[in-house]
């Protein structure tokens, strides 16, 4: 079977950190950055400026670095045994093959396609999916997959930035 489009994803950090910004959302950690930033003004009214600059502090280098901790975090938890892995997008199927396993998934099961400036993101889950750097495309246009993978799947893409 002809694939369309092959992927040999060549992961690194900054990919991850956006697969992060993908599922945890801008209004996510904001809502967060809000919440915490409350805790800092119980402590500066009760008159604790000490904790109240340290405190602050802290939530603006979390909220600056939260999609790279993130990112960080899920390379670390991904299985270290794969190494390298591979997409085959066909008119039936993606087959995936790893250093691990290989497997064939049909295209209905994605709940989410998105894509930001570099990548795009295939998601089986809420919390889990796959990246796929439009800069590690080996067969076809990484432009044209956009439209590609919305009709099999017939999932709207989301386009963020980043």
């Amino acid at each position: 079977m002809e694939a369309r489009f092959v992927v040999r994803p060549q992961l690194e950090l900054r990919d991850f950190a956006a697969f992060a910004r993908i599922l945890y959302g801008k209004v996510r950690i904001l809502f967060v950055m809000l919440c915490v930033v409350s805790w800092g003004l119980v402590f500066f009214v009760l008159g604790w400026d000490v904790v109240f600059i340290a405190y602050s502090t802290l939530v603006t280098l979390y909220t600056l670095f939260f999609p790279v901790m993130m990112g960080w975090s899920i390379r670390r938890g991904m299985n270290q045994k794969v190494k390298e892995s591979e997409f085959r997008f066909s008119e039936e199927r993606v087959e995936i093959t790893t250093t691990v396993d290989a497997g064939v998934s049909k295209y209905d099961a994605y709940v989410k396609v998105a894509a930001d400036s570099g990548h795009y993101f295939l998601l089986v889950g809420k919390y889990s999916g796959y990246i796929l750097p439009k800069r590690d495309f080996v067969e076809g246009d990484p432009a044209e997959f956009a439209a590609f993978i919305t009709e099999k799947t017939g999932l709207e893409m989301k386009f963020v930035r980043g």
